[in-house]
């Protein structure tokens, strides 16, 4: 199953698609954390939040449309230096 459609789900309420989302994303977010703060039980602590945040505000997420008008290639093609 595709984020996009584990999050329509848990959009609907389905907490084994967020469970998935959770599973999959803990390590990343993990270690994002610790590379913030430099402290595993904050790291730990931050990531804990990070997920309950998620879940409480899921169903307000909005998907971006695969295409956006005058938004194209990657970001590093696409940002404009002056």
């Amino acid at each position: 199953m595709t984020d996009a459609q584990l999050v329509a789900r848990a959009q609907d309420g389905d907490l084994p698609a967020f469970e998935e989302l959770v599973k999959k994303y803990q390590r990343e977010i993990y270690g994002l954390a610790c590379r913030m703060v430099s402290d595993p039980e904050e790291a730990k602590d931050l990531s804990q939040q990070a997920f309950m945040q998620a879940f409480i505000y899921i169903r307000t997420f909005a998907r971006m449309p695969n295409s956006v008008p005058g938004c194209s290639g990657s970001p590093s093609t696409s940002v404009t230096t002056f």
